[in-house]
């Protein structure tokens, strides 16, 4: 016999297991990109420090940006500005690399670590939403 507090009875349900596949590739998704961001910073041309504080001015100011912006826009609407904003960044990033424009690489680094900073918080401030105990 299974009990109603089982994962097979919450697999039973389709939209439960929907949201658990969505939330479980948002979150692979945010990691990798939050990580690989930090990892990659390093070879990252110009200077390192100042990437460095890009990256980490942005990480602390997207949890103050992630309390408001969850109150006023929905979880999808969120999590898809942010994802833009990364990708867009991530573009940025790439372009100012390959054409050598070092100037732009901390505003898009901060644009990159921001974007997931928010997605990330997104994810994790909306997890009730959809997982309800």
């Amino acid at each position: 016999m299974v009990s109603d507090n089982s994962i097979s009875a919450f697999l039973k349900s389709k939209t439960n297991r929907n949201n658990l596949i969505i939330y479980m590739t948002i979150g692979v998704g945010c990691s990798f990109q939050f990580y690989l961001v930090n990892f990659y910073i390093k070879y990252l041309p110009g200077d390192f420090f100042t990437n460095q504080m890009c990256n980490s001015l942005a990480e602390a100011g997207a949890q103050f940006i992630t309390l408001t912006l969850i109150r006023y826009m929905s979880v999808k609407k969120g999590l898809v500005i942010s994802f833009f904003i990364t990708g867009v960044s991530c573009l940025i990033v790439m372009i100012s690399e390959s054409l050598e424009f070092e100037h732009l690489i901390p505003i898009a680094v901060f644009g990159v670590k921001a974007g997931v900073s928010v997605a990330f918080g997104y994810f994790y401030f909306s997890t009730i939403n959809y997982f309800r105990s």
